[in-house]
């Protein structure tokens, strides 16, 4: 018997300025990092994203974004 197909609709506002992701940069001794402007960016969408959702999203996932600038 095939599951459920369980759709549930989330909707997510993150206020400020998009940011492009910047590239990696490197340091001697093979180092990666990424750039300030990034982490941070990273860091507001993830504690945005651990508010609006109380488990870990699991399986296939349709994700639709709006940018207002």
């Amino acid at each position: 018997m095939a599951a459920a197909n369980k759709q549930r609709l989330m909707v997510l506002t993150v206020a400020g300025k998009p940011i492009a992701k910047g590239r990696p940069r490197f340091r001697i001794g093979a180092h990666v990092y990424a750039p300030e402007i990034t982490r941070n960016a990273e860091e507001i969408m993830q504690g945005e994203m651990r508010q609006a959702c109380d488990t870990p999203l699991e399986g296939p996932l349709e994700l639709r974004m709006t940018f207002s600038f």
